[in-house]
């Protein structure tokens, strides 16, 4: 075959190829990639595509734990003191009967609290008491925190056996500190 024929035949085959649906689509201009909630972050990049306030968690915890009467379980918090505006969201939901308080400590107050005093005052707003099962996304504010898992007599009476609790807590960037890919 000649160099122009072959030529012919290429340039056919791509043309009738194309109109076929034989070969790959071409598009004149890109595609945006989805933003389903609007914040500007992608959601192949956003960890939280439905959610506007959100975009990438900066750290998690999860786990099951069994925790006795007058006991407490601590996770620290990454927001770090010269930060603000993570957002904590946290779910937490015991098994059987129980109870557990979900408590949110600033630093210095945590620091007292697990020395024994039991006045030291968590973060209403982000702090939930006698729950069975609970869910919270709040942004937190500059400093340094810690979420506790208490079965003490801190802020509910706690029961006489003990309470297994299946826990998520995770940090997460709020939008508007957040730089996408």
């Amino acid at each position: 075959m000649s160099p122009t024929r072959r030529a012919f035949a290429t340039g056919l085959a791509a043309v009738c190829g194309g109109c076929l649906g034989l070969g790959p689509a071409q598009s004149s201009t890109p595609t945006d990639r989805p933003d389903s909630d609007g914040d500007g972050v992608p959601d192949d990049v956003d960890d939280y595509p439905n959610d506007d306030r959100r975009a990438f968690r900066s750290s998690s915890s999860e786990g099951t734990t069994t925790i006795e009467a007058g006991e407490f379980r601590a996770i620290g918090l990454t927001n770090t003191p010269q930060d603000s505006g993570e957002y904590v969201d946290y779910d937490v939901a015991v098994e059987g009967e129980g109870t557990v308080d979900c408590l949110v400590f600033r630093r210095e107050e945590y620091d007292a609290y697990e020395q024994g005093a039991r006045d030291a005052s968590p973060v209403a707003a982000f702090s939930r008491t006698d729950v069975s099962e609970a869910h919270v996304v709040e942004q937190l504010p500059e400093g340094q925190f810690i979420f506790s898992l208490d079965c003490t007599e801190q802020s509910t009476e706690p029961g006489r056996e003990s309470v297994t609790v299946t826990y998520s807590i995770k940090m997460a960037d709020p939008v508007s500190t957040a730089t996408p890919d």
